[in-house]
Formats: C-alpha cells, structure tokens, sequence
C-alpha cells in the first residue's frame, strides 16, 4: 500500500514538475520559425518532419473556410504530412514577419503576416496571397493537441 501511494505521488509530483518546466514562449518560437520553415521555395521533407514534431498523433485541425471539423482523430499527423508534402516547394517566394506571440496555461496565441506567391501543384495555376494570420495552439503534454487557425 505504501509502495502504490509512494508511485502515485511520484507520477503526480512528475506530472507537475514537468508542466512547470514547460517553457511557452520558446515553443511558441520555435513552432512558428518551424511552421515558417515549410512554407519556404526550398522547404525539405525534414522541414515538414521538424514541424510535425511539435504536434501531437491526434491534432485537431481548423483552418476555416478549407478545414471547419477541427476533431482530434488518430493518426492526423498522417494526413498533416500528406498535405504538406504535396504543397511542399510550391512557394516561389514565401516571406513571414512575427506580429506577437501570448502564452497562456494550456493555450499559445501566435499572430503573424505571411506573404508568398507560386504555382499550385494541381491547376499549375499562380497563386499569390498576402494575409495577417492568427494560429491558437492548444497545449496538451507539450505538444500542440488543436489548432485554429484565422485569417484577417
């Protein structure tokens, strides 16, 4: 008896330890330069592997008017790579610029502005697009469990 409330102990004060140690506002940085990352004319495969990295297996994923279900289903970091791998290099420019970044208990906010142009993989149709975005990440186990993402 004394050895399982000495375990459970042990897990919880590990349990909040390891979420105190959570650093927000780095990840909220180098999730964004990761995210960035894919987007460039001369992304890599390994880019779109460090990006998913920070998700969980299970991410939800709204990005509205393209994606409005954002329930979290297993294996959607399958589905993520997919995408990403089809529209990967299609930018033939991409530039970003970091608006603000607001870290809350369980929950990031990162605005920023995006600007690229290129040709879709489908349609060989240019495409250019210039957009304030706003990604609310919410954090379970230090990882990204939903994403919404706006633009404005």
């Amino acid at each position: 008896m004394k050895r399982t409330a000495l375990f459970i102990l042990g897990l919880f004060l590990t349990c909040s330890v390891s979420a105190k140690d959570f650093d927000g506002e780095k990840f909220a940085k180098d999730y964004y330069e990761a995210l960035i990352n894919t987007q460039m004319p001369n992304a890599k495969a390994e880019d779109i592997e460090h990006y998913l990295s920070f998700l969980k297996d299970d991410v939800g994923n709204q990005h509205i008017p393209y994606q409005r279900d954002d329930t979290r289903t297993k294996g959607a970091i399958k589905r993520f790579r997919k995408g990403m791998t089809y529209y990967l290099g299609s930018h033939t420019s991409y530039e970003a610029k970091l608006i603000e970044t607001n870290v809350g208990d369980g929950f990031i906010i990162i605005k920023f502005y995006n600007k690229a142009s290129g040709i879709h993989p489908q349609t060989k149709q240019v495409n250019a697009y210039a957009e304030n975005v706003m990604e609310v990440l919410e954090i379970e186990d230090n990882k990204v469990a939903r994403i919404r993402r706006y633009t404005y």
